[in-house]
């Protein structure tokens, strides 16, 4: 008797948990900015598919009003998603085009007729003063080696 109430109460909460359990994925197809490569259309489908049977069961089958809520509240979650996700992907560009062209490519030929015709700095040799007069050094006579 107490365990069946226990588990009536515990059932109780299974659409607040089925519902909070949609929230985190509902929210990361929100952030979704470009596209929804890890989105699998197909399981969500057949989720789908399946909450809408399960609920149907409940329905015209055991008319329980907890499974008919909990059925309802999953259907709801999985149509909000589905739907969102169809909105990314329709309304949104499926393809960004990258021309992997710089947007500032024109001040590069700006910059080429900013700039001077100027020689570049060469670094030569250093002047010191020091002037070498026409043979003023006496060169030694080689010696031979006995």
């Amino acid at each position: 008797m107490i365990l069946d109430t226990l588990i009536m109460s515990a059932y109780a909460l299974v659409p607040i948990i089925a519902v909070g359990a949609f929230i985190p994925q509902t929210i990361s197809v929100i952030k979704a900015k470009e596209s929804l490569e890890s989105f699998s259309f197909t399981a969500w489908g057949v989720w789908q598919i399946s909450g809408l049977i399960s609920l149907a069961y409940g329905v015209f089958h055991l008319q329980d009003f907890m499974f008919i809520l909990t059925s309802s509240a999953s259907v709801f979650c999985n149509a909000l998603v589905l739907s969102i996700a169809t909105y990314k992907v329709l309304c949104c560009p499926r393809f960004k085009v990258d021309t992997r062209i710089d947007h500032h490519i024109d001040n590069i030929a700006d910059q080429m007729h900013d700039q001077r015709d100027e020689r570049e700095y060469i670094q030569g040799a250093e002047y010191d003063r020091i002037i070498a007069i026409d043979h003023a050094l006496i060169p030694k006579q080689p010696q031979t080696i006995q």
